[in-house]
């Protein structure tokens, strides 16, 4: 699977509207080590875009912690729980 190719342009306007914020654990970019990347709130392999709104700014730990899942399974309940979508939820 190609990997989308996402423009200067397009990194910006979510680092900005992120006010360059991790969007899942909301560390300030500068208080990192590695900074941020740009990270697919629904990956592309499970039928997410690169369309702005399903795209998140992000540390590269959470990003790597993250991976392409988009959400886990608690199993002594047998029962699936989405990860924390910031475009859908609030911390708040």
């Amino acid at each position: 699977m190609e990997r989308p190719y996402l423009n200067q342009e397009v990194r910006r306007l979510v680092a900005k509207r992120a006010d360059y914020l991790c969007e899942y654990c909301l560390i300030f970019e500068n208080d990192t080590i590695l900074g941020c990347a740009i990270d697919h709130i629904i990956s592309i392999k499970h039928g997410g875009s690169s369309n702005i709104d399903n795209l998140a700014y992000c540390c590269v730990y959470c990003n790597r912690f993250k991976g392409s899942d988009i959400g886990s399974i608690i199993f002594d309940k047998k029962e699936f729980f989405r990860f924390y979508h910031p475009r859908w939820e609030n911390w708040g």
